[in-house]
């Protein structure tokens, strides 16, 4: 590329050498290449900004390359400066219209661009006032000066920002309105009222109408609250009913909070309530019916035993329908067991006639023992009659109680009394006759202080006016004047019962004694040992008697002697052997008094003063 490129027209003519050749490298800059082309050019300032510094600034280093290696070609194939001259003016004619192209299509571009900013600043003052007469604001004054202004790029910078400030706002207004529309729809929908009116649909975004709907929400939520809580504790009650009960809740709109709806919910939750109450009063009557048959049968619930929570649950129709079940299951067995239940009753009722005295009238008047059909009738006669005696015995229990005591010290004063004629009581009178005695004494004292709290309790019957009381249809003091006649009977025939049973006993003993000699079954029940410092007694005595059914009044003098020790033999005396006639008289050969007999005898006998040691005589004897 030849330096008249880059030469200024006005540039004064100089001849240069056509042979002379430069490089790109040794050009330079475009300054130095015009000093270098005519050092004495005035230097003119280059542009530093704009189109104009854009074309100096080229050719960069990567053009410098190629233009450098296209030169060392033309220099390689000896091409003529004619030649180069004509290719450089073809580079120079090509460069030029590429570049008045490219300028051209530029500046369309740059007056395509003004003309979509002024586009654009139309459509954003439209957009302005259209959105500033929507949310009712006055333009501001930064937009006037804009709107005034001549400045194309600035206005649309301005109005651009203005814009999008006021489709925020309007965003940010639609969205609150959007979100108050649909409170103001809810609250409207639950209350049942209108919504509120936005007929100017093109103004809905103003603050006035905004301010208006926010106010009518607030009014609407505070009752739409009020009413709401109520709902809550209004569904909350009647679902819980609904659950325990098992019942379904259909058609009831919870979110709407007219007087109708609430009115139509509080009906629902009466009626479940008054199910609830119904069903509770079922349950109780089938309950109460499953414990008196279970009382009256004496059978167990088995229902009741494995499942006791039954009991706080008879609301729940499936327990209505297991006690139910229960119900009938006992009525069956009930059938099933009257007899015996009523057979169990009249046991009782007659143990309960000895407690409280009945009178055989009283005894009569009830007629349940008459009738051999047993039905549910004939056992509610029974449980009746029962429950009857039971609070007459509780009504009187201390006077029961005190007949009761009575009679029992009665029974124990004859029994000492008995005692006292018994032999065996009888020989020992010092010890346990006298014990005898004082228990009899004890038992007397306890049966007049019996008697003392009997006339107590009778005189307080009469104090508190109450009918007289009687026992086997007697007064208490007939009663016990009977009672006390008939024990003395009772003992009378005791005695005679007593004497008859020793007469039968006596003869019997009369037929042994016929067998046995007297003196030898006294040897045999009665040789005793004694012992005293050390010596030892034995006495044997032989007597001939004649046979017990002979009647003999002498006795053959025996031949009998008594062991003494080793030093002396003791012979019984002549006034001794004459006392054991007198003795065979009194002896009685009942074996249970054997024992006395035996003692008067050897004490009768009697020993030498002679004699060392002391017999010790037995206190009882075997039988034979």
């Amino acid at each position: 590329m030849s330096d008249a490129f880059f030469a200024r027209s006005d540039a004064s003519p100089e001849v240069e050498d056509p042979n002379k050749t430069h490089t790109v490298a040794e050009l330079g800059s475009p300054a130095e290449r015009r000093m270098t082309v005519n050092p004495h050019l005035p230097v003119i300032n280059e542009p530093k900004h704009g189109l104009l510094a854009i074309l100096r600034s080229f050719p960069n280093e990567s053009q410098r390359e190629v233009i450098t290696k296209m030169e060392a070609i033309w220099t390689e194939i000896g091409l003529s400066d004619a030649e180069r001259e004509k290719r450089l003016k073809v580079f120079e004619n090509i460069i030029s219209q590429e570049l008045s192209a490219i300028l051209e299509k530029a500046y369309e571009s740059q007056a395509s661009y003004r003309r979509s900013l002024e586009d654009r600043v139309a459509r954003y003052l439209q957009e302005i006032r259209t959105a500033e007469d929507l949310l009712n604001i006055q333009p501001s004054q930064e937009f006037l000066e804009a709107e005034s202004g001549a400045e194309v790029f600035r206005r649309e910078y301005i109005l651009r920002a203005r814009c999008n400030e006021l489709l925020a706002l309007r965003a940010e207004r639609e969205k609150a309105l959007e979100v108050m529309v649909l409170a103001n729809e809810k609250y409207s929908r639950a209350l049942g009222r209108p919504t509120f009116p936005l007929h100017h649909h093109n103004l809905r975004l103003r603050t006035e109408n905004l301010e208006a709907l926010q106010t009518v929400n607030a009014e609407l939520e505070v009752q739409y609250t009020f009413l709401s809580n109520g709902m809550i504790g209004l569904r909350k009650e009647l679902e819980e009913l609904a659950f325990m009960l098992k019942e379904p809740l259909s058609g009831i709109n919870w979110e709407l909070l007219t007087e109708a709806n609430i009115k139509f919910i509080k009906d629902r939750t009466s009626h479940l309530e008054q199910l609830k109450a119904e069903r509770i009063a079922t349950g109780k009557e089938v309950l109460q019916r499953i414990y008196h048959l279970c009382r009256r049968v004496e059978l167990k619930s088995e229902l009741l035993d494995a499942h006791p929570e039954l009991e706080s649950q008879l609301f729940d129709p499936e327990v209505l329908v297991q006690l139910t079940e229960e119900r009938n299951r006992l009525e069956q067995l009930t059938k099933e067991n009257l007899h015996a239940v009523t057979m169990h009753l009249r046991e009782r009722i007659c143990a309960m006639y000895e407690k409280t005295y009945a009178s055989q009238s009283e005894k009569e008047s009830f007629p349940g023992f008459e009738s051999e059909e047993f039905t549910e009738a004939l056992l509610d006669i029974h449980e009746a009659e029962l429950n009857r005696l039971e609070e007459k015995l509780d009504t009187n229990r201390a006077l029961y109680e005190l007949l009761d005591e009575h009679l029992k010290l009665l029974h124990e004063k004859v029994e000492f009394e008995e005692k006292e004629c018994d032999p065996k009581v009888m020989q020992n009178r010092g010890g346990i006759l006298l014990k005898v005695q004082n228990e009899k004494k004890k038992v007397v004292a306890k049966i007049s202080k019996v008697l003392a709290d009997l006339n107590v309790v009778i005189e307080k019957n009469m104090t508190d006016c109450k009918p007289e009381m009687l026992v086997w249809d007697l007064p208490v003091s007939a009663f016990l004047q009977q009672r006390q006649q008939e024990m003395e009977k009772e003992k009378s025939d005791s005695v005679k019962d007593r004497r008859v049973k020793d007469q039968g006993s006596g003869v019997k003993r009369g037929k042994t004694q016929k067998e046995t000699p007297t003196v030898k079954r006294l040897k045999n029940e009665n040789l005793k040992t004694a012992t005293g410092s050390g010596l030892k007694i034995k006495a044997v005595v032989h007597r001939t008697v004649d046979r017990a059914n002979e009647s003999s009044s002498s006795l053959v003098k025996p031949q009998s002697s008594v062991a003494q020790p080793a030093s002396t033999a003791v012979q019984p005396s002549s006034s001794t052997l004459t006392k054991i006639g007198p003795v065979r008289q009194r002896l009685n050969f009942d074996a249970s008094t054997g024992s006395g007999v035996v003692n008067k005898a050897v004490s009768r006998l009697g020993t030498p003063k002679s004699t060392a040691g002391t017999v010790s005589t037995p206190k009882t004897a075997g039988k034979k």
